[in-house]
């Protein structure tokens, strides 16, 4: 079968297809995916075939066209009934000035350094006014177009979890664009200049967080594209080898409850005396306490969580830390 081949501007990084006729023929049009012709359109169409003298099948005809505005990129307004481009309500429209204002204002306080938005699930790239974004708009369904400019970061970060494959969002003077790169670029500065290149495009850019450690962060700019496609395979690379590891399990234990003397440590004497004799622990200064084991190792645990070390002789010394039950592990003093 014939394919189509593909170039790239290679300073916007911008892909188009180069279409033959062997290569157009060979095509397979989803039937659903062109526009479909209007009713004006579809006798534009007949009167020309007439004018021309060409044989044809309307429904023929029309697939013609419709299938050559796909491939050529050829748009057209939807209308309703009446042919006119249907307008949205009053309401809506007062609703999207709204939107696009307070998206604007947020635009003008960005300059300043503030930068507003927050989600849990997501974190802001480092980086001034103008100076951050990622690459590779988010296409469409179609493949043709990006997704749409979103004028909420909530909605942003929403669009974004429903498709599902887009981590990355670029804020610009247009609107939050969904990007589907994994590592952030830093932009150039004009020739012979500190000036920053078209900041307006890149005023910030955020990154869903994630719990896998790459080996190149994704919250942090690097100088060029170059750079940026390099780490982007090496973290995919450490991706697919990555372990996420497992959850310590709680360690299961039967708590037996005894008493035990416990022993006071000694304090230094300034001058020797003569030794005194011995005191014996009064059954007051009893505790409760059972034995735990932790990887192997036999510990004194009391009703405080504190770890003492284990003895045979059933002597208690000073606690040397306390049980962390949901880390399950001792924090040691």
């Amino acid at each position: 079968m014939n394919k189509l081949t593909n170039t790239t501007e290679c300073r916007t990084g911008t892909t188009r297809p180069i279409y033959t006729a062997a290569a157009v023929e060979a095509l397979e049009i989803d039937v659903d995916a062109p526009n479909k012709l209007t009713t004006e359109m579809k006798e534009i169409a007949e009167g020309l075939a007439n004018k021309f003298s060409i044989s044809y099948e309307a429904e023929t005809l029309y697939k013609l066209m419709e299938q050559f505005c796909y491939l050529s990129d050829i748009k057209w307004k939807k209308t309703h009934g009446s042919g006119k481009p249907k307008a949205k309500d009053k309401a809506e429209q007062e609703a999207n000035k709204l939107t696009r204002k307070s998206f604007n204002d947020s635009i003008e306080e960005n300059k300043l350094g503030t930068f507003s938005e927050e989600h849990p699930d997501w974190i802001r790239v480092d980086g001034e006014y103008g100076e951050i974004y990622f690459d590779g708009k988010k296409l469409s369904a179609d493949g043709k177009k990006p997704e749409p400019y979103l004028y909420t970061f909530e909605d942003a970060v929403k669009r974004a979890e429903e498709l599902g494959d887009v981590i990355a969002i670029t804020k610009m003077k247009y609107g939050y664009s969904l990007r589907t790169s994994k590592i952030p670029i830093k932009v150039g500065t004009k020739k012979g200049s500190d000036t920053l290149s078209h900041p307006e495009r890149s005023i910030a850019s955020w990154v869903m967080k994630t719990d896998i450690p790459y080996p190149h962060p994704q919250n942090v700019a690097v100088p060029n594209r170059r750079i940026a496609t390099k780490y982007q395979m090496e973290n995919l690379e450490f991706q697919l080898t990555y372990k996420k590891p497992e959850k310590k399990e709680k360690v299961p234990f039967t708590r037996k409850i005894f008493k035990v003397n416990r022993v006071k440590k000694p304090e230094p004497e300034p001058e020797p005396e003569p030794e005194p004799e011995p005191e014996t622990e009064s059954d007051d200064d009893d505790i409760e306490i059972s034995v735990k084991e932790i990887d192997g190792e036999k510990y004194f645990v009391d009703d405080d969580n504190k770890i003492y070390e284990y003895s045979e002789d059933m002597e208690l010394t000073d606690a040397i830390g306390t049980w962390d039950e949901e880390e399950q592990e001792i924090n040691f003093f």
